[in-house]
Parts: structure tokens; sequence; C-alpha cells
């Protein structure tokens, strides 16, 4: 009976000890965040909260749990705040073993948790690398997560880290013992490789960028000079091409080329007169469009460049606007010596601004006048070599010795350079 009567009694005692712990713990954060201070929080401290929280069978009772589940956040900041470049290193191999057996709350709070780690610490990304096969299960789940949230995620990571780590998993990998382990490395391959095409290069965007720029700046060049000239034949641009279209190998290949398509027009109609309508059709339609879209680009530049004046005007209040009202929020989130000091460094920005636009000025004329120069000359080669002389087999497998004996050259005095200094 006695034994009974205490066992009650520490069932009816233990809900309000729990509930004191937990308004003590929340007291005690709150307290830390007002007062601003920093406390450490060790790994298995971290871990020792999170499984508490998400351990099924504990005895907490569920409101309790609920409460610790709403103040994870905070303890995971805490633990997370201290050097985060340097520490989270030594939280990241303790969530990828917890995150296969984990459900779903706790597996997106394990992913986040993980994703944090690799933006942060790059270190995590060579401990992923060494932990990848003994937890496989893991890994395709993190892979899956950073590719569902690859478009906020992939600018913050470490590009080169990423990119070697998935490369890694795309040539390193071998299939392991079981259906269900090759199948997690199919997957995981899978993903690997989608992410790393869609990683691509640096280089590969600059030139996509590039080309868009060049033929944007085509483009306005052409219609602007159409529009000076009232249509495309009396253009400089349409004396150019009609140039290069009177030529006597452009006009043979023409020729020939017109030829072909007459006689393969002519089987086309005598074996499959039906496809041959087909795309005629679908060949009206196209020029059709194209041109209807050619004709409203003009028209819409043609506007642009007639009223250029009234559209910078409007571009420029609507800037102007947009300034004015930015630095009225602004100054009513700050004190009024902060507004005085940005307003300084503005200053200073602009000036320095102007005097670096200056300079640019005046070495942009060198650079263009280089840019002429080496263009006529490149213009004077490729004629000399191209258009006066025919270009023959020998004269291509000179150019071929020439460009071989160089390229020796080069890389012999090169190679002995570098093992002269290595040899030193």
């Amino acid at each position: 009976v006695v034994s009974t009567q205490s066992t009650g009694q520490s069932k009816k005692t233990e809900r309000p000890i729990q509930d004191y712990i937990v308004r003590c713990l929340g007291n005690t954060i709150n307290d830390i965040i007002d007062a601003k201070e920093m406390v450490e929080i060790s790994p298995s401290d971290f871990f020792g909260y999170f499984d508490l929280v998400f351990t099924i069978n504990s005895n907490l009772y569920p409101q309790v749990q609920v409460l610790l589940l709403e103040m994870l956040d905070t303890i995971k900041c805490m633990a997370f705040a201290d050097e985060p470049t340097k520490k989270l290193r030594s939280y990241f191999p303790s969530l990828l073993i917890r995150l296969q057996p984990a459900k779903s709350l706790q597996r997106d709070s394990i992913l986040s948790y993980m994703g944090e780690c690799l933006r942060y610490d790059v270190h995590c990304w060579v401990l992923w690398l060494q932990l990848l096969n003994k937890n496989l299960v893991s890994s395709v789940a993190l892979l899956e997560y950073l590719h569902e949230q690859w478009d906020t995620l992939h600018r913050s990571l470490n590009r080169a880290a990423l990119k070697q780590t998935l490369e890694f998993i795309v040539r390193t990998q071998t299939p392991g013992q079981g259906k269900r382990a090759k199948e997690n490395l199919r997957r995981a391959v899978e993903l690997a490789s989608d992410m790393l095409h869609a990683l691509g290069s640096p280089l590969k965007a600059a030139a996509k960028l590039s080309f868009l720029i060049i033929t944007i700046a085509i483009i306005g060049f052409v219609l602007f000079d159409v529009k000076q000239n009232g249509s495309f034949t009396s253009s400089q641009t349409g004396q150019v091409v009609n140039g290069v279209i009177e030529h006597k190998a452009v006009r043979t290949a023409l020729d020939k080329a017109q030829v072909y398509c007459k006689v393969a027009q002519g089987y086309g109609m005598q074996y499959a007169p039906l496809l041959m309508e087909y795309l005629f059709t679908i060949y009206n339609s196209v020029l059709s469009t194209l041109t209807l879209a050619g004709a409203l680009l003009q028209e819409n530049f043609n506007y642009c460049v007639d009223n250029r004046e009234l559209i910078a005007q409007q571009m420029k209040d609507g800037a102007s606007d947009a300034a004015r009202r930015s630095y009225t929020y602004l100054s009513s989130l700050t004190t009024p010596e902060n507004v005085k000091w940005t307003e300084e460094q503005v200053v200073l920005l602009r000036t320095k601004a102007s005097e670096l636009a200056t300079l640019a000025r005046e070495h942009l004329g060198v650079a263009l006048d280089l840019l002429i120069h080496y263009t006529n000359l490149a213009k004077e080669q490729f004629v000399a070599h191209f258009v006066e002389e025919p270009v023959t087999v020998d004269r291509v497998k000179g150019w071929c010795n020439v460009a071989y004996y160089w390229g020796v050259e080069t890389g012999t005095f090169y190679f002995e350079k570098v093992q002269n200094m290595t040899s030193k």
C-alpha cells in the first residue's frame, strides 16, 4: 500500500516538476537573449537536448515535449553561434548519423541544420565524403534536400567544395552489395549528376552573358542603322551583307545550294507531295511570324529612339522618387547622427566614382584606338590570307606546322623553366 501510495504521489508531482523545469529553462533563455550574452553550448549538451525532444518513449509529458520543441531553434542558434566556421564540423557527423532513422519533423530539422553546417564550415564537406559510404541512406536524403532547395541554397554554398563533392559521388562510387544499396547509389549518382549539370562552369556562365550582351548590341546597332537610312538595303549593314553575298565564293556556294534545293523540291513534289505542302505551310507560317516580330521590334525601337529624352526623364523622375521614399523610410529607422554619417559616406563615394569615371573615360579613348587598330590589322590579315589568295591544302598544312612547332618550342621553354625552379 505504501509503495502504491508513493508511486501515485510521484506521478502527481512529476508533471508540476517538469513544468517548473521548462519554465525555468525558458526564463533563462529569455534572460540570455535580453542581455545579448554569448553562451557556449557543447555538441554533447545540444544533442542531449535534441534527443530528449524527439525521443518517442521518453518520460516527458506531450505538452512539455512540445514546449521543448518550440525552444529547439533558440538552443540551436546558441550552439551554432560560437565560431560557426570552425565549430559546426563537430555537429555534422552526429547529424548525419541521426538522419537515417529520423521521422518527418526530426528529419526536416536535421536537414536544415546540416545545410547550415555545409554553408558556414567548409570542413563539413570533407567529413561528408569520409562518412559517405557508411551513411549512404542519410547521404541520399541530404542530396535530395540540396536538390529540392537548389535555387535558394547553391549560391550560399562553397562552390568549389560543392563541385568537388558532387564529382566525387559521380566518378568514384562503386556499386555496393545488395539491391537496396545499389538503388541508393544509383539515386545518389543521379542527384549529383543533375546538380553538377545545373552548377555548370563560371566560364560558361560568363560566355553566355557575353554572348547575350553582344547579341543585344548588334541588334540595337542594326535597328538604329536601318532607322537612320530608311531601309535595310540602303543601310551600312545592308551594304556589308550585300558585299558578302556578291563575293565570288559566296555567290558560287549560294548558286549550288539553290540548285540542290530545287532538285530536292522536285523529288519531294514527285514522291511526297503531301509532306512538301505541309513543310511549305510551316515555312510560310514561320516566315510571316518572324517578319511580324521584326516589324514590331523595329517599331518599338524607333519609338524609343524618337522619345529617348522623354523616356530618360521619366526614368530619372522615377528613380528620384524611389530614392526619396527610401531615404525617408531609412531615416525613420535610425538616429540623425547615423543619417549624417551615411550622407557623408555617400558624398565620398560619389566623389570617388566621379574620379574613377574620369579616369575610365581617359583610358577609354586609348582602348578604342587600340581596338580599331587591331581590328583593321586583323581585317587586312584575313583579306590577305583568305580572300586574295585561295585556301589550299598545302597552306593549311603550313599553318598547322607553324602552330605545332610554336607549341613545341613554347612548351619546352616553360617545362625547362619549371624544372629549373623545382631543382633549386
